[in-house]
């Protein structure tokens, strides 16, 4: 296969593993620049809203070009019309209602709010951890940190997973913590063999944040080389290690 061949099939599988995902995005200017820049694939982003109160929005895309996007003004100005003409950008304040509150982050990503850092960091994971093989994610799950399911257990006492684990309390009731692990376990392997795009998507979110720094650890080190492998060859992994320092929104 060829090298095209070949970064267009992982581009496909890329977007076949994140089906049905939606981010929603809470400033103009900053998600704008983050799709340019190629840190949130555009064809995720649902809707833009911003805090603004242009009647005329091409003199806002106009302005943004000269005050934010500046040396991106061309491609921004191309995602912002493209957006726009798809309905895909709105002002709340508008409507009269209140504009979006970007304290915690400048995207929604349900139910999480997160900045752009936060955001790309848990889709490379999720394109990672959904593409791997159902036995490389069965394989991860058995070695899943008592740390991990210990926060998995505390969200789904407080009913904040409810829709992953249907019922969760009542089938635990009587079980030791042991086999409350295991039966965490055999869900997660359930759930992620199962699950249809739309479903596992509204719930993926926030059980990844859950997993994914287990899944990082997991994931760098399945990627270095072992004994009988030429460790000259190159290894892909599109998970690094955290990014340092606080994110951006």
């Amino acid at each position: 296969m060829t090298d095209t061949g070949e970064k267009q099939e992982r581009m496909d599988a890329d977007r076949n593993a994140l089906q049905g995902f939606e981010v929603l995005g809470l400033s103009i200017s900053q998600c704008i620049l983050a799709i340019v820049e190629g840190k949130v694939p555009e064809e995720l982003v649902v809707r833009i809203e911003g805090g603004t109160c242009f009647e005329d929005l091409q003199e806002l895309g106009r302005q943004y070009a000269e005050k934010y996007w500046k040396d991106l003004a061309g491609p921004a100005l191309v995602v912002f019309n493209r957006l726009l003409a798809a309905r895909r950008i709105s002002q709340p304040r508008l409507e009269g209602k209140e504009p979006p509150d970007t304290s915690k982050g400048i995207w929604r990503f349900r139910p999480l709010q997160l900045g752009t850092d936060e955001l790309q960091d848990l889709l490379a994971i999720s394109d990672a951890f959904l593409n791997m093989p159902a036995q490389g994610r069965d394989d991860f799950i058995d070695i899943l940190p008592q740390a991990g399911l210990q926060e998995l257990v505390l969200h789904l006492r407080q009913g904040r997973l409810a829709a992953f684990f249907p019922g969760y309390l009542e089938k635990t009731t009587t079980l030791t913590a042991v086999q409350i692990f295991g039966l965490i376990r055999e869900r997660l392997k359930e759930f992620f063999r199962e699950a249809n795009p739309q479903h596992r998507a509204t719930i993926y979110p926030a059980l990844m944040q859950i997993l994914g720094p287990s899944f990082r650890t997991y994931h760098v080190q399945s990627q270095q080389p072992t004994s009988g492998v030429d460790s000259r060859a190159p290894q892909h992994s599109r998970v690094g290690p955290p990014r340092p320092g606080p994110s951006r929104s």
